[in-house]
């Protein structure tokens, strides 16, 4: 699941011309405080993420709803964060 995280978010980021001056890890810090991502790329790379793992893995994980914004965990904090939520829906 963290390949496929990394593999999406670092295509968004080539998408948007961003460039890092390190590489993407599970601490990353995706959006929010010193994230990387503002929240149009943000959207984009979870739309986007959605559709590769529907891809590739035939699952339906939605992750922009209502719900995902109200939880304690900020699953959109980092790359581990979101990792750890996709997990937990992954049936």
């Amino acid at each position: 699941m963290l390949e496929l995280v990394i593999e999406q978010l670092q295509e968004t980021l080539d998408s948007f011309d961003i460039t890092l001056s390190k590489d993407i890890f599970e601490d990353t810090k995706l959006y929010g405080n010193e994230g990387i991502l503002n929240s149009m790329e943000l959207v984009s790379f979870l739309a986007d993420l959605e559709c590769l793992i529907e891809e590739r893995h035939q699952k339906n994980i939605q992750l922009m709803s209502e719900e995902i914004l109200h939880l304690p965990s900020k699953p959109f904090e980092t790359v581990s964060n979101l990792v750890s939520y996709l997990k937990s829906k992954w049936k």
